[in-house]
């Protein structure tokens, strides 16, 4: 007796309702249908079904087997997907949620991955301000609080840690002067990021890690979207602290420059990629996470974008 057939007849037919609907659906001769449920009762030396001669009905040995079942079918399908697509090319819509700053980032290496795979098309979301996992995407790039665990039902995979970054154009430094300490921001106009992981003040941890203090600043804008403050920044209107890898190309052109570099700033980010916990991982998903993970370099040592600044 083939096993997995006569589970998947059996199955049918609780779904069909009826033996002759079971048959024709799977395009096999009613008979053969009969057959096979018959075989695995007897295999199993149990009744599945009750039978009349208007309706079927699970006992509750059959309720109990369907459950199982079930399960085991969906195992073997998804098993039987995962071998196909591991020898097959990746391709089909993949629906990827990200952080606008992030994004802008990223869309100027989505080159090689398109010459890649070139049967992966790409929806890419990014609203004006983003919050935690998307479950109708099939990935999510999301930022946490370096100090901060991600909670939730999926799957996330760190992808690079990014230092909370202050600095300036030469043009406003030369005019309101060059801060040396913490304590000189009181005396700057600061350019300030509002959001749910980041707060109106700025924060540097104590010697040794200690307890953190708050920078003394003169707020002159405020703004939930980042690349507002960037911009304001790049125009000479203040000192701004963002993420390094929104300010990596400024800084390396010296269009701005870091300020307080020895200052350890407290609010540092860690840039995830999550997906919808499931058992089996399509192709496309496996191999676009991958190209995150080499496009962000997936370590938490150290900063990839102040790495690249270093002279060496």
């Amino acid at each position: 007796m083939d096993q997995l057939r006569s589970m998947r007849v059996f199955a049918r037919v609780i779904d069909e309702g009826s033996f002759a609907a079971a048959a024709r659906a799977l395009d096999l001769a009613p008979a053969v249908v009969t057959r096979l449920v018959a075989e695995l009762e007897s295999h199993l030396g149990a009744r599945l079904l009750n039978r009349t001669t208007r309706r079927l009905a699970l006992t509750e040995i059959g309720q109990a087997y369907l459950q199982r079942v079930r399960t085991i079918l969906t195992e073997v399908d998804e098993a039987e997907s995962l071998a196909a697509s591991q020898a097959a090319e990746p391709a089909g819509h993949l629906r990827v949620y990200i952080p606008p700053s992030i994004s802008v980032w990223l869309a100027g290496r989505l080159g090689a991955f398109r010459q890649a795979y070139p049967g992966i098309t790409l929806d890419w979301i990014s609203p004006a301000s983003a919050g935690g996992l998307d479950e109708g995407c099939d990935v999510s790039v999301l930022m946490s609080l370096q100090t901060e665990q991600l909670e939730g039902g999926f799957v996330a995979r760190p992808l690079a840690r990014t230092n909370v970054v202050i600095c300036a154009t030469p043009a406003y430094l030369a005019q309101h002067g060059h801060p040396q300490t913490p304590a000189e921001l009181a005396q700057h106009d600061c350019l300030v990021a509002v959001s749910p992981i980041s707060p109106r003040e700025w924060f540097v941890r104590g010697a040794g890690g200690g307890e953190a203090t708050a920078l003394p600043m003169r707020v002159a804008l405020t703004s939930n979207h980042v690349e507002t403050l960037k911009a304001a920044a790049l125009a000479g209107m203040g000192v701004v602290a963002l993420p390094s890898y929104m300010l990596v190309d400024a800084l390396r052109s010296g269009t701005l420059v870091r300020l307080l570099a020895d200052t350890p700033v407290q609010r540092n980010y860690v840039v995830h990629a999550a997906y919808p916990s499931r058992q089996y991982l399509p192709a496309r998903t496996r191999v676009f996470m991958d190209f995150l993970v080499s496009c962000f370099g997936g370590s938490l040592d150290s900063d990839p974008w102040l790495d690249s600044l270093v002279v060496r």
